[in-house]
């Protein structure tokens, strides 16, 4: 049943003027990609994107594992966790080959779990995430074809010290699990290459990138180098709408070291490093929507919507569900 909503998903996508002055629904990449396209010499943009992830179930590798088997092993499993991100960014044209993007992130993350006594509980975090500074610099146009190279730097301003009471350690608060941190506690660097082309009708592109941590955070860890890829279609029903489909690939390693305040590495899955990481493939499916005329003429609106289509995890985790972006992105 889950995949039939991957079909019948939607992108609703309202973004901003397109640097050639055009600005059709065929303009921009899903609202999901990040640094899809630059801007000219001076031109602005404002972006906002709305988030929700959710996680359930229990697996190792491509096996399937119930609370009972998970149970065997640890006093407590994971049965579901739900992350809510708020983006807030920006655009500009530095030059007309060099554009600078930001983003600041807020999280509000929940996590339920079940013990070996029965006994249910939930565990909560929030607070503003790490910041990204980007660099986009065009390496060719030919027509309508484009390449540009992406330069981001992630830095680490989100929480690494998140706690909650869990029934281990009330009536205090203790540190809670990787997951259910804010922040990767270390900077990043994550360089990358676009491609993306549009004729009349069609849009198509491409994306790479990489995540390479640096050293340790000063909990004594550091959270897995990644490498994604992610390709996409577009084709535009009208000037102002258009459908869109988008498949990305991401290779996540293990994290390094250890959190100290883990001491008893049975009690959880989500405390032992070896239980991170994997190969995710997702597939998502849209529509692209841009605002043609009135007061909010050049202004996009963006929903997407995706779901996995194969999981191969490290050790024991959460399996990966739904993905929902709803964004909104205005240029000037």
């Amino acid at each position: 049943m889950k995949y039939i909503y991957l079909i019948v998903g939607i992108v609703l996508t309202c973004n901003a003027i397109a640097q050639n002055g055009s600005s059709t629904a065929n303009n921009h990449a899903p609202i999901g990609v990040m640094g899809d396209h630059t801007h000219g010499k001076g031109e602005f943009m404002l972006s906002y994107r709305y988030m929700r992830m959710n996680m359930e179930d229990m697996r190792t590798g491509t096996t399937d594992l119930s609370n009972e088997e998970v149970l065997n092993d640890y006093m407590v499993t994971p049965l579901s966790m739900n992350m809510n991100m708020h983006m807030l960014g920006f655009m500009y044209g530095i030059s007309s080959k060099l554009t600078v993007m930001g983003m600041v992130n807020y999280y509000d993350n929940s996590m339920d779990h079940l013990t070996r006594m029965n006994m249910n509980f939930t565990t909560n975090s929030g607070g503003l995430g790490d910041t990204k500074i980007s660099f986009l610099y065009d390496l060719m146009k030919k027509g309508n074809h484009k390449f540009h190279m992406n330069f981001t730097t992630s830095i680490p301003t989100g929480s690494i010290d998140e706690t909650d009471v869990t029934p281990a350690s009330e009536p205090d608060a203790t540190q809670l699990p990787y997951p259910m941190q804010i922040g990767l506690g270390t900077w990043s660097l994550n360089p990358g290459i676009t491609y993306s082309a549009e004729n009349d009708k069609l849009s198509w592109g491409a994306q790479t990138s990489g995540q390479f941590r640096i050293g340790e955070n000063d909990r004594g860890y550091s959270f897995g180098n990644q490498f994604n890829a992610q390709g996409w279609f577009g084709y535009e029903v009208a000037p102002w709408i258009g459908l869109s489909t988008r498949v990305s690939f991401t290779n996540e390693d293990s994290i390094s070291g250890v959190d100290e305040s883990y001491m008893n590495l049975m009690m959880v899955p989500t405390v032992v490093t070896e239980n991170f990481g994997g190969n995710f493939i997702n597939g998502y499916l849209g529509t692209n929507i841009m605002i043609p005329s009135g007061f909010f003429k050049g202004h996009r609106i963006a929903l997407e919507y995706g779901l996995p289509v194969m999981q191969d995890l490290n050790g024991t985790q959460m399996k990966r569900g739904s993905n929902m972006i709803i964004g909104w992105q205005y240029a000037f």
